[in-house]
């Protein structure tokens, strides 16, 4: 098993984050205590979200980078093995320097707090949204027709196959919205006041980069991947560049999975708030084993996956019969029919998270009967489990509930192992 770990960037911020894992862990609350000297405020107490401050990105990003810091501290002591490369999407690339050696905890919160102030200070009437349902060259051409320096778009994110971020001046966005819907994308207005990873951040690059060379960075003792140029990287003046070249650059997070892929990593684990950066791995790769950390109650399976996780190369290269397959989907789509629906979905929102995803395991029982002396790999089982869970979470379902519920359709079929990171 050769592990990568990622860590998610703003975006990822949930109310109450990081609450029970100070509760549980004296070195954890030490953390967030050591955070909240350097930033002058108490950052637990913001996290609650009872004012509205995790809409500010001046507590968001250091909310985010101080609970990814605090899992990696946890899961060090459940490593069987070496981690083998780190990366994180924009801000999550500062908590990977971090845990990887290159940048001292206190100092790295300083370094984002002058980040996000920084950022903050090239608003410019900035924002950012999200498109989905089209290609890159489409969107690259509105941008291109639209943008002059008083009215800037640009791709800012790429993070999925066919989901971009645009960031910009916000007439520049809601124009680029008009023309992307009517060429059939569809547009999410983001709640974020930055125009990031744009050239309307190129006024505080200079600033930012001192600040990373007034932090002292070091040499990182674990390799990172840059998620703009996709470069491998440890030493300190490499550090100093790449995180800076961040804040105008293009997020392309699908190619970043990929070199990590191309590295011999078969094992990424997330560590922070939320699944975004798992969830997208999964979606794009079903054949590699991603699972996240990010609360007290994650931890036991996480632990426990990772002390089975040795046996993961020969699960790589084995091979199930088409009957404890055929068994498995069978008992998974009784599953899915079974139960029942806890919350109200529109037409469009059944078709797309109950009927596709259903048709597609009916189109996994087609394939195997068809060829039923053949045996199934990891991806098919892995496709399985991710579409199970998925109707599963539409349906209402909370995480606890369809992952014990998977559990129980793969029992009697010998193919937990293959889907433990599903479980956990």
């Amino acid at each position: 098993m050769q592990v990568g770990v990622v860590f998610p960037g703003q975006g990822s911020q949930i109310a109450g984050m990081g609450e029970d894992l100070c509760k549980e862990f004296p070195q954890v609350r030490e953390l967030y205590e050591q955070a909240s000297t350097v930033l002058g405020y108490d950052l637990l107490a913001a996290c609650l979200n009872k004012h509205g401050e995790l809409n500010d990105t001046r507590v968001v990003q250091p909310a985010v980078l101080v609970h990814s810091i605090a899992c990696w501290h946890l899961m060090q002591a459940m490593l069987e093995q070496p981690v083998q490369l780190m990366t994180g999407h924009s801000l999550g690339e500062i908590s990977a320097a971090v845990c990887a050696g290159g940048l001292e905890f206190s100092q790295a919160v300083s370094l984002i707090k002058i980040r996000a102030e920084l950022m903050s200070s090239c608003a410019q009437d900035g924002g950012m949204m999200v498109v989905f349902a089209l290609g890159e060259a489409p969107i690259a051409e509105v941008c291109a027709e639209i943008a002059r320096p008083d009215h800037y778009i640009a791709i800012a994110n790429h993070n999925a196959a066919e989901q971009w971020v645009l960031s910009g001046h916000q007439k520049a966005l809601q124009e680029a919205a008009v023309r992307l819907e009517s060429l059939g994308g569809v547009v999410k207005h983001l709640n974020i006041s930055v125009p990031a990873h744009s050239l309307l951040m190129a006024p505080i690059v200079a600033q930012f980069e001192e600040a990373i060379r007034q932090a002292g960075p070091k040499r990182c003792q674990i390799p990172l991947i840059s998620c703009v140029s996709n470069a491998q990287y440890a030493e300190s003046e490499e550090l100093i560049s790449r995180l800076g070249s961040q804040l105008t650059g293009c997020i392309n997070w699908p190619r970043t999975v990929s070199t990590l892929l191309e590295k011999g990593i078969d094992t990424i684990i997330e560590l922070g708030p939320k699944t975004v950066l798992r969830d997208l791995i999964r979606l794009e790769h079903p054949g590699v084993c991603a699972l996240s950390f990010g609360t007290v109650e994650e931890k036991p399976a996480v632990q426990r996956f990772l002390k089975t996780a040795s046996r993961r190369a020969d699960m790589l290269a084995a091979a199930w019969s088409d009957s404890q397959v055929e068994g498995f989907l069978l008992s998974c789509l009784r599953l899915v029919v079974g139960t029942p629906c806890l919350k109200e979905l529109s037409p469009a929102s059944f078709q797309q998270t109950i009927q596709i995803p259903y048709q597609k395991l009916i189109s996994n029982l087609d394939a195997i009967r068809a060829f039923s002396a053949q045996c199934v790999d990891i991806t098919t089982l892995s496709q399985i489990a991710q579409c199970t869970l998925g109707m599963l979470h539409a349906k209402g379902f909370a995480p606890r509930q369809y992952k014990l519920l998977l559990e129980q359709a793969a029992a009697g079929y010998g193919v937990q192992d293959a889907i433990a990171e599903y479980l956990v």
